[in-house]
C-alpha cells in the first residue's frame, strides 16, 4: 500500500506513540529513581536546568527535572520535538541563536533564554523514541567526551527503568486476571461438585434403604449389586474431592501461611488416614519449625500416605519423613515400604490423568490427578519434587519448598 511522505509519517507518529502508550508513564506520579538520574545529569554535565520528557500528542510532559518549576510545555515549542524524530541517540545544540530552528522559540527569544540543549533518545524495547532525558543551560556550550558519554549510559538507567515499569505493569495485570481466573475456577468446581454430588447422595440412600429392607436381607444378587453401588458412589466421591481440591492447587493464600511443625503436620494428617492404626511413622527432626501455606502441605503429605496406605502390600504401613531447612528452603524426603513404583511407569508419574499400578492394590480406584496435583502445589510454592531412585523397597520422594517466612502475616 503506497503512503505519501505525511502520511508514513504520520503513521510512525501514531506507532510512537502507541509504544509510549504501554508504559503508562505519562501523568504519572514523581519516582525519586527518576528524580536521582536528573539531578545527577545536571551535575555531571554542569547545567542548571535537566528532565526526563515524553513528548505527546500535544505536549512535553516532564516525568522528572531539576531547575524547573514547569511540568510540562506545548509541544509546538518543545526542544524535544526535533531530538525525537533523530536516528542517533544524542542529540545537541550548542547555541540555539544561532540555530534557525530554535531561534524564535519564545523560551530562547524570551525568559529563560535558552542557549545550549543537549539530549538522549530513550527508547522503547520495539524501537521508538518514546522520550528524551535533556540538560539546558543559559549560555553556549558544547559537552566534552566524558560527560557526552555520562549522558548516554544515564539515558540507558532511565530505559532500563521504563522497561522494567512495564514489566512490572504486565505482571500485576497478569496476576489480576490470573487471580480472576482461579477465583472462577474454583467456583466453577465447587457448582460442579455440589451438582454432582447432590445425586450421589440420592442414590446412596435409595441402596442403603434397599440394603436394610427385611424382604431383601436374604438376596443375596440384591445385596451384592447394593456393595457395588455403594462402594462405586464412594469411588465418585472421592473423585469429586480431589477435582475440588486440584482446582485450589494454582492458589497461595498469604492467610493460610503460618508456622509449624512437621510433627503437627503428620498428626493432622493422620487424622484424616483410613486405617492410622497400620501406619507406623518415623519422623527425623520433627520439630522443625515450617513457615508454609500450611494447608498445601497438609495436601502435599495427605496425598502421600493415602497412597502409601492404599497401595501397601503389608499388614503395617511403615512411612519415614524427614525435614531439613536449608538457607530459604526447606528439604523433605518421604519413603515407604510398600511395592514401589514400576520403572517403565516412573516417567509418567506426575502427569495429568496417569494412572500407575504395583502390588496388590493397583490403582484402579484412582484418577490420575494426586501426583499432578502434588507437583502442582510444590511448584507453587517455589519448589520441586522427584522421585528418588535407590536400591531400598517401597516408594521414595524428595522435595523442596521455599520458606514463605517474608510473606506471613
Amino acid at each position: 500500500l503506497y503512503m505519501t511522505p505525511v502520511e508514513a509519517i504520520d503513521k510512525l507518529e501514531k506507532d510512537r506513540l502507541n509504544a509510549q502508550s504501554r508504559y503508562n508513564i505519562i501523568d504519572s506520579f514523581p519516582e525519586a529513581e527518576y528524580d536521582e538520574i536528573v539531578r545527577l545529569a545536571a551535575y555531571i554535565t554542569q547545567t542548571p536546568v535537566s528532565h526526563i520528557s515524553f513528548l505527546t500528542e500535544d505536549r512535553n510532559w516532564f516525568k522528572a527535572k531539576v531547575g524547573v518549576d514547569i511540568t510540562e510545555t506545548p509541544r509546538e515549542v518543545s526542544f524535544c520535538q526535533h531530538a525525537i524524530p533523530s536516528t542517533e541517540l544524542f542529540f545537541e545544540i550548542p547555541n540555539a541563536m544561532e540555530d534557525e530552528r530554535f531561534k524564535e522559540n519564545p523560551f530562547v527569544a524570551n525568559d529563560p533564554n535558552v542557549r545550549f540543549y543537549a539530549s538522549v533518545l530513550l527508547r522503547s524495547d520495539d524501537g521508538f523514541n518514546i522520550g528524551t532525558l535533556c540538560v539546558l543551560d543559559l549560555k553556549p556550550r558544547q559537552l566534552d567526551e566524558q560527560q557526552k558519554a555520562a549522558l548516554l549510559s544515564l539515558g540507558r538507567m532511565v530505559s532500563r527503568l521504563l522497561e522494567l515499569r512495564k514489566t512490572n505493569a504486565d505482571m500485576n495485570f497478569q496476576s489480576a486476571n490470573l487471580k480472576v481466573s482461579n477465583e472462577h475456577l474454583e467456583k466453577f468446581a465447587s457448582v460442579v461438585s455440589h451438582d454432582l454430588r447432590s445425586p450421589l447422595t440420592a442414590i446412596k440412600f435409595s441402596a442403603t434403604m434397599l440394603q436394610s429392607e427385611d424382604d431383601l436381607k436374604e438376596n443375596s444378587f440384591v445385596q451384592e449389586m447394593t456393595e457395588i453401588t455403594l462402594r462405586k458412589c464412594d469411588e465418585q466421591e472421592r473423585m469429586i474431592k480431589n477435582i475440588l481440591a486440584f482446582s485450589r492447587t494454582n492458589q497461595v493464600c498469604v492467610d493460610d501461611i503460618k508456622s509449624t511443625t512437621l510433627k503437627k503436620v503428620i498428626a493432622e494428617v493422620l487424622e484424616e488416614i483410613e486405617n492410622k492404626n497400620s501406619v507406623n511413622v518415623t519422623l527425623v527432626n520433627e520439630d522443625q519449625k515450617i513457615v508454609t501455606d500450611v494447608i498445601s502441605l497438609h495436601r502435599i503429605f495427605l496425598n502421600f500416605f493415602t497412597n502409601s496406605v492404599k497401595h501397601s502390600d503389608k499388614d503395617e504401613v511403615a512411612i519415614a519423613v524427614s525435614c531439613v531447612k536449608e538457607d530459604t528452603t526447606y528439604q523433605f524426603e518421604i519413603s515407604d515400604n510398600g511395592p514401589g513404583i514400576p520403572a517403565a511407569m516412573q516417567p509418567r508419574l506426575f502427569e495429568l490423568n496417569f494412572v500407575a499400578k504395583s502390588g496388590q492394590n493397583n490403582l484402579e480406584n484412582s484418577h490420575g490427578i494426586g501426583m499432578y496435583a502434588v507437583k502442582s502445589i510444590i511448584e507453587r510454592l517455589g519448589g520441586e519434587i522427584e522421585l528418588v531412585h535407590n536400591d531400598d523397597p517401597g516408594a521414595s520422594f524428595r522435595f523442596r519448598i521455599e520458606d514463605l517466612s517474608n510473606l506471613k502475616n
